[in-house]
């Protein structure tokens, strides 16, 4: 008789060790259409039956939809991308699935033209335009529509991964997030922060100084050592439920801001990871939560390693931390293979400085360069080359936040003169090439068609 005790009480031991494993082993769900136009749709179609409005950002370009989560939200509405000059056919289907009757427009007509708009009307909806003149307009704008109280949420307009990470606590409770610049606060946010109370910024000093915190009212600042750390600080810090968590890719922006709109409809946060391997904030954070569902929002290949986060090592056991010499480099941190492989810093003798992300010994992922004369790149590279959306300061004290191609300005972005001229607008080949303004010291203004770095039209 002891001894039939003795196996009921074992087996009873091992049943509720098996329990266990299940509860904290989460559901996982991926929500991915073929590209980011069309994974908004599948989002869209995940969290709305049917919705009176939606909200209509562009694709390639981040600077007017980072503060429109909120306002998505607000309109129980979902977001759905297009690109610049044409709606996708997915994208009107899904208005139509949806029975949308009105449609808002983020940005202005250099962001989405004119004939996206007027594709949205002879489809028989209402649409309405919110566009400031640059990007910390369109946030006032879209504060305004949200209603500004007594709170606001503070991010980078220069770079989208903070703005995005906070966007579901945001919209939960409809506190608007106003844009600055990394060393300044615009004239149109100091003016819409007048009878705000408390500030909540996103970021590190290196994303917002301490300058511009300084001038901010009653302000907290929550921020990592990268914008994965400051995803799960923001997470962990505001107190945000975690019995759901999204994830997406943290070194573009659509579907962070897609997912964002969903992760608020669920009372979830967000967080970000990179395409290939986890973060280790990011990492930490899903073990010390231990989420019942992770719903993964687009393409990167993270699903695996997920799934081993409970009980197995993050990473490969090939990838050790350790200090490694070239013929005229240092390096410190991950190495897979023999070569610098995840996070590390890589020294040169002549004084170049790179920290971030490598892949197989080359630069690749997010990180920052400092170069002998004074220049600084932060943001994304591919290949050892500046690829993707970044910050370049120079030492002549001018700056570029905006696409780079192959280390060139190539895409969107904002160049601001040492002496106070700015231009924004589209770029080929570090060249000013298509619709731009170019604002002068004295506030006068030549805006139209670039071409080859002359004004064309």
């Amino acid at each position: 008789m002891k001894r039939l005790s003795f196996y009921i009480v074992a087996l009873l031991i091992l049943l509720a060790s098996i329990s266990v494993v299940e509860a904290n082993t989460p559901a996982l769900k991926r929500i991915s259409g073929t590209d980011e136009i069309e994974t908004s749709v599948e989002v869209s179609k995940v969290g709305w039956d049917n919705a009176e409005k939606v909200v209509i950002s562009r694709v390639d370009e981040f600077p007017d939809a980072l503060s429109g989560a909120v306002l998505a939200h607000k309109e129980d509405s979902p977001i759905l991308l297009t690109y610049s000059d044409s709606l996708s056919y997915g994208v009107k289907n899904e208005i139509e699935r949806l029975g949308a009757i009105k449609a808002i427009i983020l940005g202005g007509e250099m962001a989405i033209s004119s004939f996206v708009e007027n594709e949205l009307q002879q489809m028989g909806l209402q649409t309405k335009r919110i566009g400031g003149d640059n990007r910390y307009e369109t946030a006032e704008l879209i504060a305004k529509k949200i209603g500004i109280t007594d709170k606001a949420i503070i991010a980078c307009g220069e770079n989208f991964p903070d703005a995005l990470a906070v966007a579901p606590y945001g919209a939960n409770y409809q506190i608007p997030i106003l844009l600055t610049l990394s060393h300044e606060v615009p004239n149109v946010t100091q003016k819409a922060l007048e009878n705000v109370q408390k500030s909540i910024i996103v970021g590190g000093p290196a994303v917002i100084s301490d300058d511009v915190k300084n001038q901010l009212p009653n302000p907290l600042r929550i921020a990592g050592n990268d914008r994965f750390g400051t995803a799960a600080n923001i997470l962990e810090e505001l107190g945000m439920p975690a019995h759901k968590v999204y994830l997406a890719t943290g070194l573009d922006f659509p579907y962070a801001l897609i997912g964002s709109v969903l992760a608020a409809k669920d009372e979830a946060p967000l967080l970000l990871t990179r395409d290939e391997r986890i973060s280790t904030n990011t990492a930490e954070i899903l073990k010390a939560k231990s989420p019942e569902e992770i719903i993964i929002i687009g393409e990167p290949e993270v699903k695996n390693e997920i799934e081993d986060l409970l009980g197995k090592p993050i990473f490969d056991d090939e990838v050790t931390e350790d200090t490694i010499y070239g013929d005229d480099w240092k390096y410190i941190g991950e190495i897979k293979d023999g070569e610098p492989y995840g996070e590390g810093t890589l020294i040169f003798e002549d004084g170049e400085i790179y920290e971030g992300e490598l892949k197989e010994g080359l630069r690749h992922g997010y990180g920052t360069n400092i170069w002998p004369q004074g220049d600084k790149y932060t943001g994304e590279w591919e290949n050892d080359l500046r690829n993707g959306q970044g910050t370049n300061t120079y030492a002549s004290g001018d700056k570029y936040v905006g696409d780079f191609n192959d280390n060139l300005r190539h895409g969107y972005g904002i160049y601001t003169w040492s002496d106070g001229a700015v231009y924004e607008g589209n770029w080929e080949n570090d060249r000013k090439h298509g619709q731009g303004i170019l604002t002068f010291p004295d506030g006068s203004k030549l805006q139209g068609e670039w071409l080859q770095g002359e004004f064309f039209r």
